[in-house]
């Protein structure tokens, strides 16, 4: 142990000493000014990028499209086969599906039954409005007859009255007036059971029973009745209402049983070319399947890859001339649609594609193709020699300009390296002086001497 802590103090010792070694170099070693290293500088102006872009690659189509049934069911026929030109709305298969076709017999029965239920219960209704109708006037006609009897047996009391006088003086026989008194009692009895029994069938054609409801008795007397009416058929109105809508259900779930049964012909939702077939006739097809899959004809995409650092030279519309020698070399004219976001790592290019329109249907996926991409829309960019930034990272980098011999610090967002010469996207501006190869020891803020400017633009 005592050995390791002596090796210890050694080594201490000797750092100290290097230290403080070193430390006195630096003391006696004198600072250099700025002006007295020469700076050369450049000034630095956009250029005009203007030429075409050679490639080759291969035909895809633009558009494919799955086509894949909503319903299940056993394949019963197919009419088409892979390759076969195919139009829109045309027939490409047809599908069994024997359930399906109880379910809508079923339904249809429910629609019938439905139907001839509204019927009798609008009957119903109607019938009770009539019969409501006719109760109103029955009780108004027995009230009249009430009033009548009213009348007759005020005249029977005062015929009472008179031969009780008489009968006074020995003017009529007692059992006369005996017999008339008898009748007189039974009519009144007879009118206060009629009275009662209109009172009964009043029930429901009352004033109180419009009050009932909530609601006040209207001073129309029309109105007043259909009021009346509403309440004593309030029940079958509900009833019909309900039959009501038991229709529409019933329509609305044969409705999308007959859609459903419609979908067992497989349509094709587009013009194009029937490019796979996944499965036979007589085999079974669950639900979600893909059964076929058709490609957009009409028009193809060339796909071709084009080299990292022409990536900035690429916008979408541009024109391309593409090749097919499989066509004996016949040329087609397209447009740059599609500019891949992404480079591949390995190859250090990026994949593009052009559209290109194939209205007689002789370009085919998978044909080699040369494509040639015109870029003859100059492109005004700004570059920068890669030796001129103090530091420099993927996407960004750092350098300094030059503003009345003073020394400022750019951080500028960098593009492509083009040939040791890098893109500037932000941070300098066409005209400024940066400096070249800067030495290590300059800072922002320091006054330098310019030995020497270059300018490329001359």
């Amino acid at each position: 142990m005592k050995k390791y802590r002596f090796l210890f103090l050694v080594v201490v010792i000797f750092y100290l000493q290097g230290c403080l070694r070193e430390k006195s170099v630096i003391e006696e070693t004198p600072l250099k000014k700025a002006e007295d290293y020469p700076v050369v500088t450049e000034l630095i102006h956009t250029e005009q990028i203007q030429s075409e872009i050679n490639s080759f690659g291969n035909i895809t189509f633009s558009k494919k499209t799955d086509i894949t049934p909503i319903v299940e069911g056993t394949i019963q026929a197919i009419y088409v086969k892979e390759g076969d030109n195919v139009k829109k709305g045309q027939v490409l298969a047809k599908l069994e599906n024997l359930q399906l076709m109880i379910q809508y017999q079923q339904g249809d029965s429910a629609l019938r039954s439905a139907k001839a239920n509204l019927k009798l219960t609008k009957t119903r209704y109607e019938e009770a409005i009539r019969q409501g109708e006719a109760r109103f006037l029955s009780l108004k006609k027995r009230l009249i007859q009430l009033s009548q009897k009213e009348d007759e047996l005020e005249e029977m009391s005062r015929n009472i009255e008179n031969k009780r006088n008489l009968l006074g003086v020995d003017g009529i026989p007692k059992e006369e007036f005996h017999n008339l008194e008898l009748s007189y009692n039974r009519a009144l009895v007879d009118h206060k059971l009629e009275k009662i029994d209109y009172e009964i069938n009043t029930i429901g054609f009352r004033n109180r029973d419009i009050e009932a409801t909530g609601a006040s008795v209207p001073q129309n007397e029309q109105k007043r009745k259909d009021h009346l009416i509403l309440i004593n058929t309030r029940t079958l109105k509900a009833e019909l209402e309900a039959s009501e809508a038991k229709l529409e259900s019933s329509e609305a779930e044969l409705k999308v049983l007959e859609l459903l049964i419609e979908q067992l012909k497989v349509i094709s939702p587009v013009t194009g070319i029937l490019g796979a077939k996944y499965l036979e006739e007589g085999e079974r097809l669950p639900p979600n399947t893909k059964l076929f899959t058709t490609f957009n004809s009409h028009s193809v995409y060339a796909v071709f890859p084009v080299q990292e650092k022409e990536a900035v030279r690429l916008m979408p519309g541009q024109e391309v001339l593409v090749t097919v020698p499989a066509l004996g070399d016949k040329e087609f004219t397209g447009s740059l649609q599609i500019i891949s976001p992404t480079i591949d790592p390995q190859s250090g290019n990026l994949q593009v594609k052009a559209i290109i329109k194939n209205g007689k249907g002789v370009l085919l996926p998978g044909m080699f193709a040369q494509m040639k991409l015109i870029v003859g829309l100059s492109l005004e960019m700004l570059f920068v020699d890669e030796d001129a930034f103090f530091k420099l990272t993927k996407n960004s980098g750092e350098l300094y300009i030059v503003k009345n011999n003073i020394l400022f610090k750019a951080i500028c967002k960098t593009g492509i390296n083009k040939e040791g010469r890098i893109r500037i996207l932000e941070g300098l501006t066409d005209g400024d002086r940066i400096v070249i190869d800067p030495a290590p020891f300059l800072r922002e803020g320091m006054e330098i001497k310019i030995s020497e400017t270059k300018d490329k633009s001359l």
